[in-house]
């Protein structure tokens, strides 16, 4: 019925992933170390003829970042309240998704939309919006020129 649909991408936490699913597309990626790990795995396996599904009536609590509604000249926004290293792996792992899969044009705007939202709403909202632009600039920076992996504290 109306209990699995078909996505592209999903959160990999709760998941039950096939061991032949592994076999063929490999592990996780651990350089991408945290955000964006599970869509990359999700479109890995596409590539590879895999599909995803997400069960519509299971519970799975799971909080991303501590959301906050703001406004700004009449508009509502959405800002997610991440910390520097939060803002600095999202930011280098989003262009490392674009560099990687551009292909999969839909999911690519989708996460193209997201960077420019974050960049924009931390400018408008953030705390420390200096210190936190300063980790997104080294993120995508480092996403430019494929450095990845965890990286040391003082650039978050």
């Amino acid at each position: 019925g109306d209990e699995l649909r078909k996505v592209a991408t999903c959160i990999s936490s709760g998941s039950l992933i096939a061991c032949e699913a592994f076999d063929d597309v490999g592990l996780f990626d651990e350089s991408l170390f945290l955000y964006y790990v599970d869509n990359d795995f999700c479109l890995r396996c596409a590539d590879r003829g895999w599909s995803v599904y997400i069960c519509r009536t299971a519970l799975l609590l799971h909080q991303e970042g501590f959301r906050q509604k703001r406004s700004f000249l009449g508009r509502s926004f959405i800002y997610r309240n991440y910390g520097p290293a939060a803002r600095y792996y999202m930011s280098r792992n989003a262009i490392g998704m674009l560099k990687r899969h551009w292909r999969h044009g839909r999911h690519s705007w989708a996460v193209a939309h997201r960077l420019a939202g974050d960049l924009v709403t931390t400018l408008l909202f953030g705390r420390q919006r200096w210190r936190l632009m300063r980790s997104m600039l080294t993120g995508f920076a480092h996403g430019l020129i494929g450095r990845y992996g965890k990286a040391p504290e003082r650039e978050n």
